[in-house]
């Protein structure tokens, strides 16, 4: 069993990564002063990639970019194989 800090943590972060991920969406949109996706990246390896990763396709937001998707799905594994040895 996972500890509860440690879930309460993920919970938050990916609240917080998919709200920036909203935030660049909607600049896209607006043509307006996007989020680097080095700073996107940095919000998944922090744990933000739980959420990120589905709603990528959910909210098409950065699915046409194979690269992208291809490190959050890197990133995604790295969490998963993390969590799986901490349990």
């Amino acid at each position: 069993m996972l500890p509860a800090a440690l879930l309460l943590y993920l919970a938050v972060i990916n609240v917080v990564a998919e709200l920036v991920f909203l935030y660049d969406k909607r600049a896209a949109i607006m043509k307006d002063g996007r989020v680097p996706e080095r700073v996107l990246h940095i919000l998944e390896l922090a744990g933000g990639v739980f959420l990120a990763f589905p709603l990528l396709f959910v909210f098409r937001h950065k699915n046409r970019k194979r690269r992208y998707w291809l490190t959050s799905l890197a990133i995604l594994a790295a969490w998963v194989a993390a969590l799986w040895l901490l349990r």
